[in-house]
């Protein structure tokens, strides 16, 4: 008979949240120290069942976006969707997260706003307002986690990278978060698992640009050159076109051959 793990009481939850949201409140957050994420729960428990997680920040200054890539064990579980947290969606709900990687065990997102968006002038002839940018403490990111199979001791969900992107008179910032620990305490049926692993490929960065950009589609080159190296080729079969024709076009007319 299987016996689930003890789940950690709501109460624990509640008291992260609320020592979190203390912390946003203790002071400014100082230009140049190092800045400060965490998971909404440390300890996440799977059985069949999808399961959202969400990341929070504290103390941000206006952000022009972020970079966010995260490593789990992808035998174990999977990321079966993710999008922007309710810090980002609340003042800017039509940006859109991007994809860079989605392998099993990595995920790399990126979000990258404008300062100012285009729009239409008001009415009475105006420009319109430049739109804000997300700033504070709160919901980043927030993922889906499904289970693949059962383990015996939790998994690390890893943040690897975290790289606020500030306003144009502000830097850059890498945020810290510590991990947090993954039971699945159940096998989903196959089914579940096959449509959990469906949504995961759905998530990686698909089209013909993005293979002849990576140059995936060179023979004998390991996987992921650089893009530089598929322009190049392309450059080289350009110059060997143009050459042939070249000669071509140099060739002189035979000569008509007759009879006396």
């Amino acid at each position: 008979m299987l016996t689930s793990p003890t789940r950690p009481a709501p109460w624990r939850r509640i008291v992260r949240i609320a020592a979190f949201s203390a912390l946003s409140l203790s002071g400014t957050h100082h230009a140049g120290a190092a800045g400060q994420a965490l998971f909404a729960q440390s300890e996440i428990y799977l059985t069949t069942d999808p399961q959202p997680v969400s990341i929070l920040v504290q103390d941000v200054g206006a952000m022009r976006g972020f970079e966010l890539s995260l490593a789990y064990d992808g035998e174990v579980v999977t990321v079966t969707a993710v999008g922007n947290g309710s810090l980002i969606s609340a003042v800017r709900p039509e940006a859109q997260l991007t994809v860079v990687a989605a392998e099993p065990g990595a995920l790399t997102v990126r979000l990258a706003l404008e300062e100012a968006v285009d729009a239409t002038p008001a009415t009475d002839g105006s420009a319109a307002a430049p739109a804000l940018l997300p700033q504070g403490s709160g919901e980043l990111v927030k993922l889906t986690l499904a289970p693949l199979k059962q383990t015996d001791e939790p998994i690390a969900l890893t943040v690897t990278d975290l790289r606020i992107l500030g306003a144009a008179d502000a830097g850059d910032e890498t945020f810290s978060c510590p991990p947090a620990q993954i039971t699945v305490a159940q096998d989903p049926s196959d089914a579940q698992r096959a449509a959990f692993l469906e949504q995961a490929t759905a998530l990686r960065p698909t089209g013909s640009l993005k293979g002849l950009l990576t140059g995936s589609w060179l023979p004998g080159i390991p996987d992921g050159p650089s893009p530089n190296l598929a322009w190049m080729g392309l450059a080289l079969l350009g110059l060997a076109v143009a050459g042939l024709a070249w000669a071509l076009g140099r060739r002189p007319p035979s000569s008509p051959t007759g009879d006396g």
